[in-house]
């Protein structure tokens, strides 16, 4: 028997769903914007699978949001240009080369 969840069972989840409804957007729009299914987005959403890395780079463009907080890694949503500019000091080229694959 399958019973409807109230609240995604993982953060990476949560944080997925927090986006979409900050941004006012559907399951469906979200699936459009990121290039995936909209059964596949609602279990993302739900923490029943969890997105590969292209899928988190697309969230992070489309969103404007930081890779490392939607993985919980980091307590700032937004991907600051003070955050590029550590990032870009600590590793240089090869940020820039992970940022344009």
């Amino acid at each position: 028997m399958s019973r409807k969840k109230n609240r995604p069972d993982t953060e990476l989840g949560y944080r997925l769903t927090q986006i979409r409804l900050e941004n006012n957007l559907s399951v469906s729009e979200v699936a459009e914007r990121i290039g995936r299914d909209k059964a596949t987005i609602s279990r993302y959403e739900d923490g029943r699978i969890n997105p590969d890395a292209e899928t988190i780079k697309a969230y992070s463009q489309v969103f404007d949001v930081d890779p490392n907080w939607l993985l919980g890694w980091g307590k700032n949503q937004k991907f600051s240009e003070e955050r590029f500019r550590e990032l870009w000091e600590q590793h240089g080229i090869a940020l820039w080369a992970e940022l344009n694959r």
